[in-house]
């Protein structure tokens, strides 16, 4: 599709603001920062005071698992490696990467629901009658009914579900205890929805998160200097077209990411096939650069090979040779070495 662009864009990206780009890989950092942070108030009914060191680490890791692995195999390693470090449930932690996951899609739809009321009319005409943006606009009706439906249940499934795995448990057979051993610690991951404050809270640090996301994303194509007329209010549509890019199973969600983020580019906000390329090329890049970075610095930290991480996630556990740091930049002891 942009293969014939392809020259043209390795020599816009060489044309590239470095200053900037490196103001956009801090923001990438930030957001990793924020992200653990935003774990260890979800964690606060599992665990409390659950190690900064071990929570940034993990992160890290997790995120550097599914930028070189398929799958997002990051989503399990992450979660089963801070279990390990903090000797708390697996279940329960993986049950807070759910909760994760439901935080974020309502973040990124709520960017999309606040650019379409309050700055849609900022693309062109052309723009807004195209099939894209017709594409674009039934996808966020979808994804609005399905919010509205989903969230209240999952509520009530965090406020209630105990109560109820419990109304269960005494009147099913013996078989099904394993099962109901397996929800109940699901559930208690999902204990941060079940606080009123605490979900708003987890909300509000949701929005931080993205919000750091859309900085990054923001100054990297500032950074292009290509010419695109990108107001910050543009992240708002642009980062979560990005988030969906991202889910493909690819390592990184490479090319997925690319794909979408090209043609926003050019579809909404009317660059060219080539400025659009080097743009998504160099985005994509500057969010990895941090995770890669630090990630091979924590596996070795943790003395985890990078070859141990498909397994970790398929065994359902660290390797024998994956233990907690001993220490490190975070001040950390043998639970909580590291920055995180």
């Amino acid at each position: 599709m942009f293969r014939e662009h392809l020259p043209e864009a390795g020599a816009q990206m060489l044309r590239a603001s470095v200053p900037l780009a490196l103001v956009a890989v801090g923001f990438q950092l930030l957001h990793l920062l924020l992200r653990a942070l935003r774990w260890r108030l979800l964690l606060a009914t599992v665990k409390r005071d659950t190690g900064l060191g071990n929570l940034f680490s993990t992160t890290v890791i997790g995120y550097f698992a599914s930028t070189i692995i398929p799958f997002r195999v990051g989503e399990l390693v992450r979660p089963l490696l801070l279990a390990s470090r903090e000797g708390i449930s697996r279940t329960a932690t993986i049950a807070t990467i759910g909760v994760e996951r439901i935080l974020d899609t309502l973040t990124v739809g709520l960017f999309l629901a606040t650019y379409l009321i309050f700055w849609a009319d900022d693309l062109e005409g052309a723009a807004r009658a195209s099939g894209a943006w017709q594409g674009l606009l039934a996808w966020a009706r979808v994804a609005g009914v399905v919010m509205l439906l989903g969230v209240p249940m999952l509520f009530l499934v965090a406020r209630f579900g105990v109560a109820w795995i419990d109304r269960v448990e005494g009147r099913s057979a013996p078989r099904l205890a394993r099962a109901l051993v397996l929800a109940r610690g699901f559930v208690s991951g999902m204990g941060a929805l079940a606080e009123p404050r605490r979900a708003v809270v987890a909300l509000a640090a949701s929005i931080l998160v993205w919000l750091a996301i859309a900085a990054g994303t923001w100054f990297g194509v500032t950074a292009m200097r290509t010419g695109i007329v990108f107001p910050f209010q543009a992240t708002l549509l642009l980062v979560p077209l990005l988030a969906v890019g991202v889910s493909a199973p690819s390592p990184g969600g490479a090319g997925g990411y690319h794909i979408i983020c090209a043609l926003a580019l050019e579809q909404f906000f009317g660059a060219s096939g080539t400025a659009a390329l080097a743009t998504a090329v160099v985005l994509w890049f500057l969010s990895i650069i941090p995770v890669v970075a630090l990630g091979f610095f924590f596996l070795w930290q943790a003395g985890l090979p990078v070859r141990e991480m498909a397994r970790l996630a398929g065994a359902g556990g660290p390797p024998k040779a994956a233990g907690p740091p001993t220490g490190g930049a975070g001040g950390g002891d043998a639970r909580g070495g590291g920055m995180r």
